[in-house]
């Protein structure tokens, strides 16, 4: 296999791809809502590194649950 190939196979490609649709949906929801909880507990915003991760992080987590409990009872129908 290409390495190419070999890198498009990568377990995290792979799952990333699989919730990428739900992670397209709800990322502009989590930006909003890592900016809102940092201003609210912190006082200021992040910086723009902290609120990548933060956002990256919490939208990931939130695509997988969705996928795994809204998309993929669907797709099985």
């Amino acid at each position: 296999m290409h390495m190419f190939g070999k890198l498009m196979s990568a377990l995290p490609l792979r799952l990333f791809g699989t919730v990428s649709y739900s992670f397209y949906l709800l990322h502009p929801i989590c930006l909003k809502v890592v900016k809102v909880i940092a201003v609210d507990y912190l006082g200021h915003p992040l910086s723009r590194t902290n609120n990548f991760l933060f956002t990256l992080l919490l939208t990931f987590l939130l695509s997988t649950l969705t996928y795994t409990y809204i998309e993929k009872p669907f797709l099985k129908k």
